[in-house]
């Protein structure tokens, strides 16, 4: 688990990829998530993850979700993800709280997720590896050389 400053956006990456690892980072999330005004998820899963039991899982924690899926073939498509996740709880039509939005790629996922980032909110990525890096490579590749990048990693207790 680490978490970042980058370009004044607070980031949290991690690479949780199954269902053990998103309940790690889930009850890291019930210490912090008072300490913001909104939690922001960029999400992605592999072909053969349990997407259905981490969605399950993260999605509570988040109002505003954006499902992607990076540059790697053995991730699974954003509406592949959403249609299982909704199959199993056929609530998501129902929820009016929660935004989910859509991506074609992580740089515009991470758009979106910044485009409706609030001042103290948090935008937590996760659900593979490939998106995690993919998502640093881009935001630290924009980050011009002058900006200041806090790197603080989270203890997991």
């Amino acid at each position: 688990m680490q978490l970042e400053t980058i370009n004044g956006k607070e980031y949290l990456f991690d690479r949780a990829h199954d269902p053990e690892s998103i309940t790690v980072l889930t009850k890291e999330l019930s210490k912090i998530h008072e300490n913001y005004q909104e939690l922001i998820l960029v999400f992605s899963a592999l072909n053969d993850a349990d997407s259905v039991a981490m969605t399950s899982a993260l999605f509570p924690f988040f109002k505003r979700i954006i499902l992607t899926k990076p540059d790697n073939a053995l991730s699974a498509e954003a509406e592949t993800v959403y249609r299982q996740y909704n199959n199993a709880h056929r609530i998501l039509a129902k929820e009016e709280t929660k935004i989910i939005l859509f991506s074609r790629n992580v740089p515009e996922a991470l758009h979106k997720a910044q485009s409706i980032a609030r001042e103290k909110s948090l935008i937590v990525i996760t659900g593979s590896p490939a998106l995690v890096e993919e998502a640093l490579q881009c935001l630290t590749q924009k980050e011009a050389p002058s900006l200041n990048r806090d790197t603080r990693t989270m203890p997991i207790v």
